[in-house]
């Protein structure tokens, strides 16, 4: 899922909270009424289509309930 796109501040700090069960149910809805326990959580990026590069840094990643 993309979370923020070309209009993303460069160079800034940026914070998202996401809500686990409803994004489960948005990619796997047909396939699976019910998520299934988080065993991982994948943080990536990808701007091989662009020719691109980038870099980004992750701290502070925290799981809720």
């Amino acid at each position: 899922m993309v979370l923020r796109g070309r209009v993303a501040a460069v160079g800034s700090r940026q914070s998202e909270q996401r809500d686990l069960h409803a994004d489960f149910l948005r990619a796997f809805g047909d396939e699976a009424k019910v998520p299934v326990p988080v065993s991982a959580v994948l943080v990536g990026a990808d701007a091989d289509n662009t020719g691109g590069e980038g870099l980004g840094y992750v701290s502070g990643l925290e799981l809720r309930r």
